[in-house]
C-alpha cells in the first residue's frame, strides 16, 4: 500500500511560511521552515521531505508537531545549546541543599567527586552523577589555578588551550579529580 502525503492541517500558514522561507537566514531556521512549506503544499511524503531537509523522518514529525501547536513562532523556537545556565541547576528549588553545598566547596570538605557524590546522596537523597560532581568542583574551588573561577595563570590558560591532554595534567597536579577506578 502506498504512503500518502503529508498534510499540514492548517492550509491559512501556508502564505506566511513560504514567506518566512524566502526571508529566513540562518541554516537550521530554513531547514524547518522547509519542511513546513513542503507539509503544507501536500505533495510530498515524510521519506521525501526528510531527503530533501537533510533530517530523519521523526525530526519532521517532531517539527510538525510544533507547527501545530505553537505556529510558526513555536517551530523557530529553539533553546540555546549547550548547558543550562546557572550553576547547580539541579538544586532548583532546594536552597538550604545548595548553600549546605556551596560552604563545603568553600571549606574544601570533598577532594574527590566520588566523596561529594556520595554526601549528597547519604545527607539529602540526591543522585548526582560523579562527573557532575567533578564539575562543581572544579567551578566552585579553583584549586590550584588551573581551572575554576578567577583567572588562571598565563601558563596555565596557554598549556589548556595547546593541548588536548592538559586537561588531565593539570587535574592530576591538584587534589581535584575522580577517584581511581
Amino acid at each position: 500500500m502506498a504512503r500518502r502525503p503529508i498534510q499540514l492541517g492548517r492550509p491559512e500558514l501556508a502564505a506566511e511560511i513560504a514567506e518566512r522561507y524566502r526571508k529566513a537566514k540562518t541554516g537550521w531556521q530554513k531547514t524547518r521552515l522547509l519542511c513546513a512549506k513542503l507539509a503544507s503544499e501536500g505533495q510530498h511524503q515524510s521519506a521525501q521531505i526528510a531527503a530533501l531537509c537533510g533530517c530523519g523522518t521523526s525530526r519532521i514529525f517532531d517539527w510538525l508537531k510544533m507547527l501545530r501547536e505553537g505556529g510558526i513562532e513555536g517551530l523557530l523556537q529553539r533553546d540555546k545549546p549547550g548547558p543550562r545556565s546557572g550553576d547547580f541547576h539541579l538544586l532548583k528549588g532546594k536552597p538550604r541543599i545548595k548553600q549546605q553545598l556551596q560552604q563545603g566547596l568553600r571549606e574544601g570538605r570533598w577532594k574527590t567527586s566520588p566523596q561529594l557524590s556520595r554526601w549528597l546522596k547519604e545527607k539529602h537523597g540526591l543522585e548526582v552523577k560523579t562527573n557532575t560532581a567533578l564539575s562543581w568542583l572544579k567551578k566552585s574551588a579553583g584549586c590550584c589555578g588551573c581551572h575554576g573561577p578567577g583567572i588562571p595563570s598565563a601558563a596555565a590558560t596557554w598549556q589548556w588551550r595547546s593541548s588536548k591532554r592538559a586537561w588531565g595534567r593539570s587535574l592530576r597536579r591538584c587534589n581535584y579529580r575522580r577517584a581511581p577506578k
